[in-house]
């Protein structure tokens, strides 16, 4: 059976397989992956690093979250958006975060990080569900 991880990467929650190009989105804790869904040990492009920024880590701390696990970028909506991209949102240590994903190389713009409030939990243990449905903002 063919396996997947990565060294100090936990936490893969989030996964959407994507019907036109033949990839696995894989949303773990600040990681995502564009895996081959033949074989899940191979990484089709490199990973996405999206980690909450210390400041935010810091914040989430100082609101009594535990700092060794609830304070990070957990993925928990990761969706095709279109042909192009996908959208994915994270919690972002307790202060969610939207973003789009290129899909064709697999790049994420940090600057241009969207409010998550009401389309990602704030808490990555709790459960949720997500849908898009029209287009988004």
């Amino acid at each position: 059976m063919a396996r997947f991880s990565i060294q100090g990467v936990f936490n893969y929650s989030m996964l959407t397989l994507s019907d036109h190009e033949r990839v696995l989105y894989v949303g773990a804790r600040e990681a995502l992956f564009a895996l081959d869904p033949n074989d899940i040990s191979r990484q089709l492009r490199p990973q996405i690093d999206w980690p909450a920024p210390q400041d935010k880590k810091r914040e989430c701390v100082s609101k009594g979250k535990n700092n060794q696990t609830e304070c990070f970028n957990y993925i928990r909506f990761l969706q095709s958006y279109n042909h192009t991209h996908l959208y994915t949102c994270g919690t972002y240590a307790f202060q969610p975060k939207c973003n789009y994903i290129k899909a064709d190389d697999f790049t994420l713009n940090p600057a241009a990080l969207e409010d998550g409030k009401g389309k990602c939990p704030y808490d990555p243990a709790k459960g949720h569900t997500g849908l898009i449905v029209g287009k988004l903002k």
